[in-house]
Formats: C-alpha cells, sequence, structure tokens
C-alpha cells in the first residue's frame, strides 16, 4: 500500500508554483538538506515556451539564490509522456533557425550569476538528443553562436534516459545517470500478491538498481552519477504504469554516498563533482525529495546525511579541538541568559568542552556561569574599544576558533571577535521593538555581515531582523533552542499540585493559572491581571500567580489595578524563585500574557509537564506550535478572549488534559536541548558524532537499572537512547520508564503487542528508528564500562570505518567474573591478533578470522555505522529468518565488507553468559554445527 499513488505531501501542502513563496521555501529546504542545485526542464516547442512561469521567476527573483541549471525536455509533448507520435499535444519542429532561436533565448537563464558551470562553462542538458536531426551540428551552432555572442564556451550534457552511448557521438562532453531509465531493474511483478484486478504494468525491484553502485563499472567517458529515492508513475498510468518497490531512505543515502565518493574519486576539478537525484518533486511518478505523509523528511535527511558523510573525514582535527567560546549579553536571570547558562552546563558536562564565556555585562548569574566555564567580563567597556580587542587577541592566542555568540546585544563584539580570525554564530532572539527600543540598529548590520550563521528562534524572529540588516539564506537557521530544564515533577502532576497548593496557602482545590517572566509591559503582567479581575470574583477557586522579578513602573500600575479590588486575594506574586519545577507542574492552565515574544522557554517549560497554554496571536515565534494542538490562540492583546479561553480550559478537564498531553508529546519528540546544542556545535565547524542507543528488551527487568546505568553514565554523549520491549512479561516496561525519567537524554520506549520471535527485527527496528550517524546495540543483560563509546567512537573520524568494537570480559548470571576476556576462544583463529589495537579492511578481516568463527562474541562490544548497519540488515533479513545462531556472524561479516574494523583490546564491556544460552545448549548441536559449515562456505 505505501507504494501506491496518489502520495500526499506533508509541510509544502498541495502548492502552486506560480507562488513565488512556495520557490522560497523549496529553495530553503533544498539548502537546508544539502543540495547544491536545481536543474529544471525547459519545454521550447519551435519558439514556443511552455510552464515557463516559475523559471521566470527564479530568473527575477535573485533571492532565490539556490544554483540552477536547465535541461530541454525535446520530446513531442503527448498525453501519454511517452515522447511518441500518439495522442500528439504539440511537436518539436527542428531546424538550424531553431537551433540558434532555442540558444539566443536560453541565454538569457545562463548568463544569470546563479547558473551552475563546470569549469566556468555553463552546464545544458538536452532530454533526448538523439532526436535531433543532427545532434552534432547542433551542438556545433550553439557553441558558435555562445562564443560570438559573449556567452563563452558551453559545456553540454544529456541524461541517459533512453541512450547509454559515448557524448562524442552527439557532439556533447558529458552524459549523466538517469536512474531507474534504461537501467534495466529485476522484474519481481510475479512475486508481489494483491495486485489491482486488471494491471497490465510491472513492478520492478529498486535494490537492483542501487545495489549497482556498490562496485561501481568504470565509464569510458564523461559520466555523472545519478541516483532516484523512489518511483511509481501509476498516477499517470493507473493500469500499465511502473512500480518500484525495495525503496527506504537508508538504502537511497547508501546510494547516494556510494555516488558521492566515486565521483570525489574520478573527478579532481571541484565543479565537475556533480550528482543528479531524479528528482525534487516529480509527485506524479513517485520520484520526490520533498516531504510526504509516509516519509516526513527522511529522504532529505538521507541526502543530508549523505553530504555531511562525504566530508567526515575533515572530523579528524575537529574532534580533537574540543574549545569554544560563548558571549552572553549580561548576567542578568532572563531568558536568554540562562540559555547560556544552561548550554555551558551542557558544553561541559555532555560534550566535555573547555569553555571561555564572555560576559558583556553584570547580573547575578555570574558564579553560576563560573562552575562551568571561564568567565572573562567586559561589562562597562566598549564592545569594540581596546579591552574588548585585547580579550579577543587572548581569546585566539589560546586556541580558540569558534564562537557562539547570543543576542543581538553581542554583535558588536562578535564582529571584534570575527577581525580575530574567530567564527562566530549568531542566536537572535529579539523581535523589532525591542531592537528598535534598545537602539541595536549597529549590532543588527554587525551580525548580517560578520556572522558565519544566524540562528534565529522563530521565523517570526527572522522575517523583521531580515528587513533591518538582509542576510544571505545559506546563513540563516531557524532554530529553537528546545527545553533545557527537566522538570523533577514529570509523571507526578498530583503530587505537585498539593504542594504547590501548601506553599500558596490556597485550597487544595484550587484551579491555578500559572504567569512566569519578568514583569515589565512586554511580558504583559497587566493583561495578566486584568483577566483575574474578570474571572476571579465569579469563580473563587481560581487563583492567578505570577512567578518573576518586577519592573518597577510596572509593579506601581498592577498595584494601582488590584488596590480595592475583589480578588485581590487572588492574585499572588511569590516573586522570584530558583526553583520554579512546583509551580509549573502543579499548575492548571499557563497564560503566555507576552505582548512580543521571540520564542519563551516557558512555554516548553509548561508544555513538558502537560499543562496547555494559552497566548495571544501575533505575539511570536510559539504561536505556530501552539496551533498544533497543546494550547490556544485569542486575538492579540484582547483580555475578554483571554478570560474566555482560560474559563473554557479550567471548565473543562478533559480538554486541558487532552491538550496538555499533545504538549508534552511535541516538547519530548522535536524540543531537546542536547540536540540543540549538537546543532549549534555543528554550525560552529565542531560537529560531533550521534550515537544513538538501541536497547532490546525481553523479560530482563533483573538487569535493566545496572544496564542502563551503565549507558547513562558514559563520558562521550548520548544523541538518544531507544528501548524496544519485545512484549516483556516481567515489569521491564515500568522499571525502564522509571529509570529514565529523570534523564536529560531523549529517550522513547516502544513495547510490541506480541513478541517478534526475532533480535534481528528488532535491531533492525530501532536502526530505522535512530536518527544518529553510530549505532550501538546494548543488550539488556550486558554492562559497559563508562568510557566505552570515548574509547571506540574517534576510530569512526577514518570515514571508510564501518565498525569497530572492544575485547569483552565474560560474567555469569548473577555478575561474577568468569574470564576477563574472548582471548581463549579466539587463540585457535590467530593467537595475536586481538591482543592489540588495531585497525583493518573488513574483507581481510573476513578473509584472516572471520572464516573461520564469529570473532564478534557480543554485539553489545560493537558500534557501527547507523546507515551501514541498516541496510546491512535489509540485506540479511531473509537469511536471519534462518539462522537461529549464526545470525550476528552474518551480520557482522556483510557488515565487514563495506569498509573497515577497529578494534580495542581494552575490555570495556561485560557480557552476560547464562546458562540457557542457544549457543552453548546441547540440543542444538546439529543446527549449531550446520551454520557454522554455512557461514564459513559463505
Amino acid at each position: 500500500k505505501s507504494h501506491h499513488q496518489p502520495r500526499v505531501p506533508a509541510d509544502l501542502g498541495y502548492y502552486d508554483l506560480r507562488d513565488v513563496d512556495v520557490q522560497r521555501k523549496q529553495v530553503e529546504l533544498a539548502r537546508q538538506y544539502g543540495l547544491g542545485g536545481f536543474c529544471f526542464y525547459f519545454y521550447w516547442f519551435h519558439g514556443i515556451r511552455l510552464l515557463e512561469t516559475p523559471l521566470l521567476q527564479y530568473l527575477e527573483n535573485p533571492d532565490l539564490d539556490l544554483p540552477f541549471c536547465l535541461c530541454w525536455a525535446n520530446e513531442n509533448w503527448t498525453r501519454t509522456w511517452d515522447g511518441l507520435d500518439s495522442h500528439m499535444l504539440i511537436g518539436q519542429e527542428h531546424s538550424e533557425q531553431d537551433d540558434l532561436a532555442f540558444i539566443e533565448y536560453l541565454s538569457n537563464y545562463i548568463r544569470d550569476p546563479r547558473y551552475i558551470s563546470v569549469d566556468g562553462k555553463p552546464l545544458l542538458l538536452v532530454y533526448r538528443p538523439s532526436l535531433l536531426p543532427n545532434p552534432a551540428r547542433t551542438a556545433k551552432r550553439w557553441r558558435r553562436w555562445c562564443r560570438e555572442n559573449g556567452v563563452g564556451e558551453i559545456y553540454l550534457a544529456y541524461p541517459q534516459s533512453f541512450e547509454s552511448v559515448d557524448p562524442a557521438e552527439f557532439g556533447f562532453d558529458a552524459a549523466i545517470e538517469f536512474p531507474p531509465n534504461n537501467t534495466g531493474p529485476d522484474i519481481v511483478t510475479h512475486q508481489v500478491k494483491d495486485l489491482p484486478l486488471g494491471y497490465k504494468g510491472y513492478v520492478y525491484d529498486w535494490t537492483s538498481i542501487a545495489n549497482r553502485s556498490e562496485a561501481y563499472a568504470e565509464p569510458d567517458y564523461t559520466l555523472f552519477r545519478g541516483v532516484n529515492p523512489s518511483w511509481d508513475n501509476t498516477a499517470r498510468r493507473p493500469d500499465s504504469g511502473a512500480v518500484f518497490v525495495g525503496t527506504t531512505p537508508g538504502r537511497y543515502q547508501r546510494w547516494l554516498e556510494n555516488a558521492i565518493e566515486d565521483t570525489k574519486d574520478r573527478f579532481e576539478e571541484p565543479s565537475e563533482r556533480l550528482v543528479f537525484i531524479n528528482a525534487w518533486n516529480e509527485w506524479a511518478e513517485g520520484a520526490y525529495l520533498e516531504p510526504d505523509a509516509e516519509n516526513g523528511y527522511a529522504y532529505l535527511q538521507a541526502t543530508r546525511n549523505a553530504v555531511e558523510n562525504a566530508v567526515r573525514g575533515s572530523r579528524v582535527a575537529q574532534q580533537e579541538d574540543r574549545k569554544i567560546i560563548l558571549v552572553a549579553h549580561d548576567a542578568l536571570a532572563h531568558g536568554a541568559q540562562y540559555l547560556m547558562l544552561h548550554t555551558a552546563r551542557c558544553l561541559r558536562t555532555y560534550f566535555n568542552f573547555h569553555v571561555d564565556l564572555v560576559v558583556l555585562g553584570d547580573g547575578i548569574l555570574i558564579d553560576e556561569f563560573k562552575k562551568w566555564a571561564v568567565v572573562h567580563s567586559l561589562a562597562g567597556f566598549d564592545h569594540q574599544g581596546a579591552e574588548a580587542k585585547a580579550l579577543a587577541r587572548e581569546l585566539h592566542n589560546l586556541g580558540h576558533k569558534s564562537a557562539i555568540c547570543n543576542t543581538t546585544v553581542s554583535g558588536l563584539f562578535l564582529e571584534t571577535l570575527t577581525n580575530e580570525e574567530i567564527e562566530c554564530i549568531s542566536l537572535v532572539h529579539e523581535l523589532s521593538n525591542i531592537i528598535k527600543q534598545y537602539n541595536l540598529g549597529p549590532h543588527v548590520k554587525s551580525i548580517s555581515e560578520n556572522a558565519k550563521k544566524v540562528v534565529f528562534a522563530a521565523e517570526q524572529v527572522m522575517k523583521p531582523f531580515n528587513e533591518m540588516a538582509a542576510i544571505p539564506e545559506d546563513r540563516i537557521v531557524i532554530r529553537f533552542q528546545g527545553n533545557y530544564k527537566k522538570n523533577r515533577f514529570a509523571g507526578r502532576r498530583t503530587t505537585a499540585r498539593k504542594q504547590l497548593r501548601a506553599k500558596l496557602g490556597i485550597p487544595h482545590e484550587s484551579r491555578i493559572v500559572l504567569g512566569v517572566g519578568f514583569g515589565d509591559h512586554r511580558k504583559g503582567v497587566d493583561l495578566f491581571v486584568k483577566a483575574a479581575q474578570s474571572l476571579c470574583v465569579e469563580n473563587p477557586d481560581y487563583f492567578f500567580v505570577w512567578v518573576g522579578h518586577w519592573d518597577w513602573g510596572m509593579q506601581q500600575k498592577v498595584s494601582r489595578l488590584l488596590r480595592n479590588h475583589k480578588c485581590s486575594d487572588q492574585v499572588l506574586f511569590p516573586g522570584r524563585q530558583d526553583d520554579t519545577d512546583l509551580f509549573y507542574a502543579g499548575a492548571d492552565v499557563f497564560a503566555l500574557t507576552s505582548r512580543e515574544d521571540p520564542f519563551p522557554t516557558t512555554v516548553m517549560e509548561a508544555l513538558d509537564v502537560g499543562v496547555p497554554v494559552i497566548g495571544f496571536e501575533g505575539a511570536g515565534g510559539s504561536e505556530n506550535l501552539l496551533n498544533e494542538g497543546c494550547g490556544l490562540l485569542v486575538p492579540h492583546e484582547d483580555v475578554s478572549e483571554l478570560s474566555l479561553a482560560i474559563d473554557t480550559l479550567l471548565g473543562d478537564e478533559s480538554l486541558a488534559k487532552k491538550l496538555g498531553e499533545k504538549g508534552a508529546l511535541l516538547v519530548r519528540e522535536r524540543f531537546s536541548f542536547l540536540h540543540y546544542i549538537y546543532d549549534l556545535l555543528a554550525l560552529a565547524g565542531k560537529p560531533q558524532f550521534k550515537v544513538s542507543v538501541i536497547l532490546p528488551n525481553y523479560n530482563y527487568e533483573a538487569y535493566l537499572k545496572e544496564r542502563i546505568d551503565s549507558i547513562l553514565n558514559q563520558t562521550y554523549p548520548i544523541y538518544e537512547l531507544i528501548v524496544l520491549d519485545d512484549a516483556s512479561t516481567d515489569g521491564s516496561v515500568k522499571v525502564i520508564e522509571d529509570l529514565l525519567s529523570d534523564t536529560e537524554i531523549p529517550w522513547s520506549c516502544i513495547v510490541n503487542d506480541e513478541n517478534s520471535g526475532s533480535v534481528f527485527k528488532q535491531w533492525e527496528k530501532g536502526a530505522e528508528l535512530a536518527k544518529g550517524d553510530l549505532i550501538w546495540v546494548c543488550e539488556a543483560d550486558d554492562i559497559a564500562e563508562d568510557d566505552l563509546l570515548t574509547g571506540l567512537v574517534p576510530f569512526f573520524n577514518d570515514e571508510r570505518m564501518v565498525m569497530a568494537y572492544c575485547q569483552s570480559k565474560q560474567i555469569d548470571e548473577k555478575g561474577k567474573l568468569i574470564e576477563q576476556d574472548y582471548l581463549k576462544y579466539t587463540d585457535d583463529v590467530c593467537s595475536d591478533h586481538w591482543r592489540t589495537d588495531f585497525v583493518s579492511e573488513g574483507e581481510d578481516e573476513i578473509r584472516n578470522t572471520m572464516c573461520v568463527k564469529n570473532c564478534v562474541p557480543n554485539v553489545s562490544a560493537v558500534i557501527a555505522s547507523r546507515s551501514e548497519f541498516l541496510d546491512t540488515l535489509g540485506k540479511c533479513k531473509n537469511k536471519l529468518t534462518e539462522l537461529k545462531i549464526a545470525g550476528d556472524w552474518l551480520v557482522y561479516t556483510e557488515l565487514l565488507r563495506r569498509g573497515k574494523v577497529a578494534f580495542k583490546s581494552q575490555a570495556l564491556n561485560s557480557h552476560r553468559r547464562h546458562t540457557s544460552s542457544v549457543t552453548i545448549n546441547s540440543a542444538h548441536n546439529n543446527k549449531h554445527f550446520e551454520e557454522i559449515l554455512y557461514m564459513q562456505r559463505l
């Protein structure tokens, strides 16, 4: 069913390409996910041009700054989309005059500075040059016209949709693979069950094409590689279309990685390193990267992964450089400053970075900053003056190359750092009124001119900033920081409700509306109080609680509002609180009364504990989130509607619960602070390997605490933890949830309704869910030393590394040591091999050791490339259903064929051996022997 048309779009919706804003979104997506340009089809029929509006818009809007080139779709246009003469709508009329008219008109595009060139020559594609009466003469005419009319030399290429001949036969420079066309895929129609009645088309095996990239044939002419994410043109040919099965984002990523590697090997000239993807948005043919309802952003993410993996070799030096600068505009106890505090904490504790933190002003958080960073103060000094320049020079001399500068206020010092060759990214939170109020225009200009990347909390923050000082699109990132504070009352709201009401001295049955922030005009504390006045008289059980410091002028205004008012006892101001957990978890509704707020952390903290949020339309970046079903929006500054919404939620517990649960889910899935820091480090030129931990479990309740502790205590940061419970009948699930409730590491626990019967199915499921670069499968009864990841992950600085593993201790069911290692087990293969660390080619390891026995005795000791691991499991899937004992041997062997393997001789893993283990049970000896024979023959 997943292969059937119609496909349903996701975020971009059913768009109209005549809307230039749609094109802007496409360009933004393409840039974000690593695409280097677009190749547009151009429709020309003897001077008649069709479907050109999007191209003309692209030409007229230089802000659509993704490079592009054109491909002349020079077939006849027919109702059957086959370029033949039947059912023709408009035909081609080729002639010498048409050749010249064509190239003259096209020069309007190829003269554009965004147009893609190869070695300085504009790149022009012709879809089917063989349809031209004499393609070599046409090519000659085009080249001569371009030389004579100021274009210069051009570069001609054709996609191999129908022909696979040397491009020189057409007078062209290069050919381009165009899968799935002209690839001869395997036909698997007969293997597909329940085909529609009367279906006359074909079903093909997509993997039969993709797998050829594992060993590309060396071309005899200039050939650019092409890849294809999927294909299904039954939208155009319901009864006779072609459908390709076997497509997955992971397999597509592998194909693209192979194409990139082959391209890097064959082309030295950077402009020749072109790989074509078919396609960006061929929805009617099921060939597209744009997000859809089924796969979301998976194919885009796979594209970015492949591109990033291509340059991963450069990470070697970056991993050794664990220094970074943070810049905070002051140390007052407000949201932006807390962001810097928690960023410093996370960098120090999770990533083991040395942090130098520059504070541009004073504040009460200075001592907190000093817990996590070396603090340098520029309070009272000119941010571009002598003291600032001296500090920047000192930081440069200490070896710093990167800085994260928080808020627009830091813009001038950002320029000072840039002048000392320190690359800076800027985190912008301020909306336009704040920028104008504090005269930050020069700071905005400095950021736009000097920042390597500008990270905005929301699109609503980016747009007004960009209007003041335009920033190139490739330097703009929209990324909210996530929730940096884990509430200790998460999952215990009943307890929190009781404790909060006791703390405030109000009745246990009271309903609490919470507001948090600096009590000033921008935060709308006056609107908060007016809503209380309209509701509390009629509802004596309603209490409005505002937590935070006061602006003196606003405090006087609020005092006047409440003076002699009947509800004054129901509006409480406990002031600033160091610990706000109880307030968030004990409240019933959070009222975001800000007149202007980029994307306050308070929203995340409320939603994290399941408290629904009410906010104003048009007030800032959280509006989009609330529209996703975790709160309510009311007209801007409309106290009457605000009061009505509060009353609705306080009176409808089921609605409030529904919105709160949705919010908690969104925060957990989308707003990980740890992931935010990963992204900032990558933007700052210090990318970190992302390790996804997969924990399969079945009835191992007794071992889970020790196992999970050994995961959470790793000295190398974990990107995510995915627990897969295979329908345990003991108390495993509750133990897992209790153990993970307080961790800041993003985690999920997926429980099968029925036991899968296969650990390999769980491995594959985990790898499919994982978002990291590397996979660590942790058997639930094993234990790891704290530095297992620290010992193994650095091996992957070698871009060809597919797997690394360490020596393992052997322990019994009670944790008693049986053996210090597995050397006795491997000595009969090679007595010296595993006594020292090594790195070797995987195929050499297969020939020398794995051909005898499985020399990787425990998966818990293994770290693997996620994409390689997932693809390997897919290729081995059928055989793994037969191999009950040697399945892991098969997986390691197939994985090792793909690249290098590393071994660390230190025993950083403890493998628990059970007396009932299938591999040592005499009842399975025959089966064991047969599987060993199979693997040795393999």
